[in-house]
Parts: C-alpha cells; structure tokens; sequence
C-alpha cells in the first residue's frame, strides 16, 4: 500500500540480549495474532500498543544483529523500536525506510559496521513499459548515473534531470522523477523530565510543564526524552481527514519551542486536569 512505509531493520547490541529478543520476535511471530509491532510491545511491556500499527518478515539472527523487513502504516515506526530496545541495555535498531506517498526516506545509520550509509533516495517511473525504479545511493552522482543509465541520457545536474522530466512528462503525464534526501534519525537520549535547573531556567515553559506534572499518577504516563539537547514529551493529538476521524497519533513536543500562545494552552489545560486529581 503506498500509504505504508517499506523498512529494512538491523538491531544491534550483546550476543545475549540479541537471542532474548529474537526468541521473543518469534514467540509473537509464531502466535495467533502474528508479527505485528503493537503485540511485541504488549509481550514485552505488558501494555497494549494499538497505534503501532505494522509488521515485520523476513526475521533473521545474524552473526552480529537481528534483520528484519518492516512495513508500517504512515511511518517509519523508529521511535516504537527503540522503546523496544530500551528495554534491553545494549540494544539499538538501526533502518533505512522510505515512505513512497509522503516522498519521505529515512534512515539511522551505524558507521562502525557500515550500515544504510545512502545519503539520496530515487523513486522514478520513466516509461509505461517499466516498472517503477527505486533505490538509495551514496552520491547525488550515483543517482544521476542511475537515471542516464535507464533512460540513455547524459544527466549531470539538476537542470538535466529537469529537463528529462520534462520531456518524460510530454510523451506520458504517468512518468515522473523523484530524488529527495534520506533524513538521519538520531537516537534521543532518556532525560529527567523532572529534574530541571529551577534557579537557572526559572519560568520557562518546560519548568511550569514539569511542575504541574510532577505526580505519582502523571509521571507514569509521561514519556521523556532528549534530542538534541532539548527535552521532549510524547502527547496525543486527534487528527481528522475529511469527516473520517482517526485515533489519536502520539507525537513529541520539544516544549521549549513551541509558540506561546499554544505552550499557554498546554498549560492551562495542565492546569485545570490538576484541579480534577
């Protein structure tokens, strides 16, 4: 389905833990529900996940990782891997993934064992006779290399690809060409959500936040995280499309950033969920 992103996963980390969650990825796997995310989130944390919505194939141990296909609804799913991994002390997923309908591609990419180290990604359909061609590369000049050899054109820049489109598009408004950059998620470290510096930060937004949800009952429902030096909570919000109204997305606020006049509703209603405790 072009609304669901096409993953390639490795998780890397100690011998031992790897063979804890392969045995544990083929446990749901082999189960009545199968591999879906949301129900290896609710073995492992023992709470139902139901927004997680994918699945995995081609489950392998390998020498050095666990490898697997991903194939989720609307997104890449990193950030419910990794709460997966954190559940373990060295684990850590690495990906490569591309949305086609969002023409989104992502990627975490591990250096050291030279894993996803493509920079572009090419999604193209140059001809009604051709299925479509779609593939990371390393080089913006890989990628052009790519195009010329499909299609028996010299492309060098964006100008030629631009004008290759152009003359595809002439002959069958079915072709296209799409070249977009592979984002590079980095891992977000866990922080202390309600430990900030009073003195030194004050009034600021995420210090009122962090006060008012300072309770036994909030602070197990709250989900923290740094990135990039800023600190994160995971929130719901609703979203409609047309008059269909899906479930609520789960989503991150780096608090500090957000306008005031939306952190101003943030804490009002904060505030008046407190007075109801």
């Amino acid at each position: 389905m072009a609304d669901w992103s096409y993953c390639e996963y490795r998780i890397a980390g100690e011998p031992e833990e790897l063979d804890r969650l392969f045995g544990i990825m083929q446990k749901v796997e082999n189960a009545e529900g199968g591999p879906w995310l949301w129900a290896l989130m609710a073995e492992i944390n023992g709470e139902e996940a139901e927004d997680a919505r994918g699945q995995w194939s081609e489950l392998k141990r390998e020498e050095d990782c666990i490898s697997f296909v991903f194939e989720g609804a609307g997104r890449t799913y990193i950030e419910e891997w990794d709460e997966v991994c954190d559940n373990f002390e060295t684990l850590c997923p690495y990906f490569e993934g591309v949305l086609w309908a969002y023409e989104l591609a992502q990627k975490r990419e591990n250096p050291e064992k030279g894993w996803f180290p493509n920079k572009y990604y090419l999604d193209m359909r140059y001809s009604e006779d051709e299925d479509d061609e779609t593939g990371s590369f390393r080089t913006i000049e890989d990628v052009y290399k790519r195009i010329g050899e499909l299609t028996g054109t010299k492309i060098s820049s964006e100008e030629d690809v631009e004008a290759l489109r152009s003359a595809l598009e002439k002959e069958n408004d079915d072709t296209f060409i799409l070249i977009y950059e592979i984002e590079d998620i980095q891992k977000c470290e866990s922080c202390d959500f309600f430990q900030c510096d009073r003195e030194a930060e004050g009034d600021s937004v995420i210090c009122r936040v962090a006060v008012l949800m300072n309770t036994p009952q909030r602070k197990k429902l709250i989900k923290t995280r740094c990135c990039n030096g800023k600190c994160q909570i995971q929130t719901s919000v609703n979203i409609s499309v047309g008059e269909h109204r899906l479930p609520p997305q789960k989503v991150w606020l780096a608090i500090d950033d957000l306008p005031s006049d939306e952190a101003a509703r943030l804490i009002h209603s904060i505030e008046e969920e407190t007075q109801h405790d």
